[in-house]
């Protein structure tokens, strides 16, 4: 078999773009479920500090609000609080979806 032109280049940087998007498109649907799980809202400090981050094959959603873990995990200390899991449902809670997301910009 002889190759006429290849396309490789083309291939990989047209997978990449559809790669990027797809994960953009998962993150910011991450962050919004992550916000409306996170009902324990007073100030919306932490409600606003919710974002995603997207590298190259990866999507993480999160905040850098100190109090966060204690909304994520619970507390067992003399003031029980439950645990939410906001974050922690934003992904699990939506895996098929992301997953759609993703096959969907690699196949269009």
């Amino acid at each position: 078999m002889k190759i006429v032109q290849n396309n490789k280049d083309e291939i990989l940087r047209l997978v990449k773009q559809a790669t990027d998007a797809a994960l953009w498109a998962i993150g910011t649907e991450m962050e919004g479920n992550a916000k409306i799980y996170e009902t324990r809202v007073k100030t919306g400090l932490l409600h606003n500090s919710i974002s995603h981050l997207e590298t190259d094959d990866t999507v993480y959603v999160g905040t850098d609000v100190k109090y966060a873990p204690v909304h994520e995990l619970g507390s067992r200390g003399s003031r029980k609080i439950s645990a939410l899991h906001f974050l922690q449902r934003s992904v699990s809670d939506h895996a098929d979806r992301y997953k759609a997301i993703l096959e969907a910009a690699l196949r269009d």
